[in-house]
């Protein structure tokens, strides 16, 4: 009998083998990152805190699995969760599909993106000009995996000519649609330079958080000419996205305007970082909930006990923390103070400063409204970012106080909005092929004295393109093209400066077509 039970029960065993696919022994097992960047996350779940990000290449210790995630040790010795479809157990340079080049081609002539993950939601990495040749890692249907550069990521297969194909032919490329909308954003959550070129040995002009929204006043496909919060400057394309991020904000304190309060006073939090949202509650020190919302006012029933509240992330905020506890409450008549007066700085304002409002006395709350010397209302808070619109005006400043902190008070108005002042004429040289051939891209060699600058390509005198780069069509066969850079107002700088003539030729290298 225990022969009979012992061979159904390794038929069992055998026949359940042959039907479930056995989990790989994935114990100690390496793997790599793929699709630009991954997250280390703390528990198997993409609601959970992110503790790390892990760009492509990156081997890491599989130590377990856990549903679609792997349990991981990366190479700083840090364990968390990644998810699946981002780790290929292949090395780098040895992908499952087969390998092969192509070039970027889109019908309109424009740059093709090059994005972290198989999908138009994935963020954008790069962005490569028509004719770019690239490297296929792994083929799929709607998208392939490929190494442009120094850089790997997916762009979509429609964008990618396979060598062996015939490229088609695209259509000169229209001029790009500047003056659009962005935001800034990078995984590591750190603010981004905004450079005073398109160049990182340039001047760092200030850093912007990531979230901040600009205007790209000029695409290009490695620096963008941007405006943001009233400064003209260059920022890195692949730190700028069209669709606002979801930026996660941990609370990491709050605090109260009052330590010893008395009845009928207006209890007002702060909480860090600035910027951070929450739901507030209101507690006493017998732990009873006494209120909800964004300020409490001290009743007669709180005499005698300590106030405190609890914030909680809402919104792009997350976390939860919580006040220190006020002295006890007492009777008494409510201290309020009037506003003595408003200052604005700088007093003389040009194109792009930013304007502060200081209330007196030193310390109180209050909330503000900018007038243009037009009677336009231009914005609220303690700070107005001045625009070149702005040139011509004067400002002045209201502040009406708020908490414990009553009347209004009105600035002076500041001088007439100026100008930067021109600081020097714009030179340099810009040196260009002297000959070129149908399908080429022609990248322009800048040595200036600034790079805040516009492009114009022209051809026998007709301007053909704005970009940082021209793609070279056969309608411009026996045409001679030239590149003139003119400084931006505002820049400090004047003028412009004409490259060499590069003339098109009538035949095409083996080089230059597939």
């Amino acid at each position: 009998m225990k022969r009979t039970l012992a061979t159904i029960l390794t038929v069992v065993l055998t026949v359940t083998a042959l039907i479930i696919p056995a989990e790989p022994a994935l114990a100690d097992t390496t793997a790599y990152v793929i699709g630009g960047w991954l997250r280390l996350r703390a528990t198997p779940s993409f609601d959970s805190a992110t503790i790390g990000s892990f760009y492509t290449g990156t081997a890491v210790t599989v130590l377990g699995v856990s549903g679609s995630w792997y349990n991981v040790r990366t190479p700083n010795n840090t364990t968390g969760y990644m998810y699946s479809a981002y780790l290929s157990f292949n090395p780098p340079g040895t992908p499952s599909g087969d390998t092969g080049t192509a070039k970027v081609y889109a019908s309109n002539g424009r740059n093709v993106n090059l994005r972290n993950g198989p999908g138009l939601s994935y963020q954008v990495i790069g962005t490569y000009s028509v004719g770019t040749t690239v490297t296929i890692l792994s083929r799929g249907s709607g998208w392939h995996y490929i190494r442009a550069g120094k850089q790997t990521g997916y762009m979509m297969a429609k964008y990618l000519v396979e060598s062996g194909t015939p490229t088609p032919i695209p259509p000169t490329p229209p001029v790009p649609t500047d003056n659009y909308t962005a935001y800034v954003y990078a995984t590591n959550g750190k603010p981004v330079n905004l450079r005073a070129g398109a160049g990182k040995n340039t001047k760092s002009i200030a850093l912007i958080p990531v979230g901040t929204t600009v205007t790209v006043l000029q695409h290009g496909p490695t620096w963008d000419y941007i405006s943001v919060n009233g400064k003209l400057g260059y920022m890195m394309t692949r730190f700028l996205v069209t669709t606002q991020p979801g930026i996660r904000i941990t609370l990491t304190g709050a605090s109260l305007n009052y330590v010893a309060p008395v009845v009928g006073q207006t209890l007002v939090p702060t909480l860090s970082p600035a910027g951070a949202t929450a739901q507030l509650r209101w507690y006493n020190s017998a732990g009873q909930l006494v209120g909800q919302g964004a300020s409490y006012t001290v009743r007669s029933s709180d005499v005698g006990f300590s106030l405190m509240v609890v914030a909680t992330g809402t919104g792009n905020t997350q976390g939860t923390v919580s006040s220190s506890y006020t002295g006890m409450v007492t009777t008494g008549t409510p201290v309020t103070m009037p506003l003595t007066g408003l200052t604005v700085s700088p007093t003389s304002p040009k194109s792009g400063d930013i304007l502060t409002a200081q209330v007196q006395p030193s310390g109180a709350t209050a909330s503000y409204i900018w007038y243009r010397s037009d009677s336009l209302v231009v914005s609220t808070g303690a700070t107005y970012y001045v625009q070149p619109s702005d040139v011509g005006f004067r400002f002045y400043c209201v502040a009406q106080g708020t908490g414990s902190y009553t009347g209004t008070v009105y600035s002076n108005y500041t001088d007439q909005v100026t100008n930067p002042t021109p600081v020097s004429q714009l030179t340099g040289t810009i040196t260009i092929p002297v000959a070129s051939n149908p399908y080429s891209v022609l990248t322009p060699r800048l040595n200036l004295n600034s790079y805040q600058v516009k492009y114009d390509w022209q051809l026998n005198g007709v301007s053909v393109g704005s970009g940082e780069t021209l793609y070279i069509t056969e309608a411009m066969v026996n045409k001679s093209v030239q590149l003139v850079v003119t400084a931006i107002n505002g820049s400090g700088y004047t003028g412009s400066v004409v490259s060499n003539l590069c003339f098109v030729k009538n035949t095409a290298t083996s080089s230059d077509v597939p």
